[in-house]
């Protein structure tokens, strides 16, 4: 078993999983199980290196890439959760924020490139 923490919005929680299920989508649904964020809400995982830096993970490799390190220099893994905005609810703020613009500034026309 691998002790872990997460660290979500000032709040942090410790649990522990086992090796095979210490991947990226095992600590995604330990993330759901603990009840920090519902399946439901986007969200990513990072970490933090011996350099301070903040990294992103995406896959197995970087999940047990980051344990690796922390365990190797003889620190608890800690994992820090966060909250990415919902597609829907941007493309609903954007469409406001524009509305918004165009009726305090009439005429104006806004155009945005989307990649």
């Amino acid at each position: 078993m691998i002790s872990l923490k997460l660290y979500f919005n000032r709040t942090t929680r410790r649990a522990s999983i086992s090796e095979e299920k210490a991947t990226y989508d095992g600590l995604r649904s330990l993330v759901v199980d603990l009840g920090i964020l519902p399946s439901d809400k986007p969200f990513s995982l990072k970490w933090k290196d011996e350099d301070n830096e903040v990294i992103s993970m995406g896959c197995d490799f970087e999940v047990k890439e980051a344990i690796n390190v922390m365990v190797g220099n003889g620190d608890t893994p800690r994992f820090i959760v966060c909250e990415e905005p919902d597609d829907k609810q941007t493309t609903t703020e954007m469409t406001g924020f524009v509305t918004s613009i165009q009726e305090t500034v009439p005429g104006i026309r806004i155009m945005f490139l989307v990649r």
